[in-house]
């Protein structure tokens, strides 16, 4: 799955979506690092490169202390919600991004996640400028 999403060049048209919940301990931060450990292994044998990887795969939380302990970004470090024009501008870093992965989904303002969906639809992004297409093709794993 983590493979098939590097090799495709363009998002899915049926992109897929997927919601893990549970109380403390039932294994919801396992699941990412699972996949971020399946991703590891993928490079590791040369079917991917690191670059590719990290460019088609984004792991999210909402704020530093998750982020640390799974090696995730926080939203607002790879797009500003408070300055969305200045963050259009360099959204051209998820030209290639194919899934994204939400921790503590939960806690992120629903704002953000509409102007982050925003971002994925813009032109500069790789999207279709179809505003009406929540994350343009963009699979999501929100936890």
């Amino acid at each position: 799955f983590a493979k098939d999403l590097c090799v495709k060049t363009s998002r899915s048209p049926n992109p897929h979506f997927s919601h893990l919940e549970g109380p403390p301990g039932t294994g919801k931060t396992f699941v990412i690092q699972a996949l971020q450990r399946l991703c590891s292994l993928i490079v590791e044998k040369g079917l991917c490169s690191h670059q590719e990887m990290s460019s088609c795969i984004l792991f999210l939380t909402h704020n530093g202390a998750p982020a640390q302990l799974l090696g995730a970004s926080t939203l607002d470090s790879v797009f500003n919600s408070f300055q969305p024009k200045v963050s259009l501008n360099n959204v051209s870093s998820f030209n290639n991004l194919k899934l994204l992965v939400f921790d503590e989904v939960s806690s992120i303002p629903w704002w953000k996640l509409t102007l982050f969906s925003l971002a994925l639809s813009h032109k500069k992004s790789g999207g279709s400028n179809d505003f009406t297409n929540l994350y343009d093709g963009v699979s999501i794993v929100a936890i």
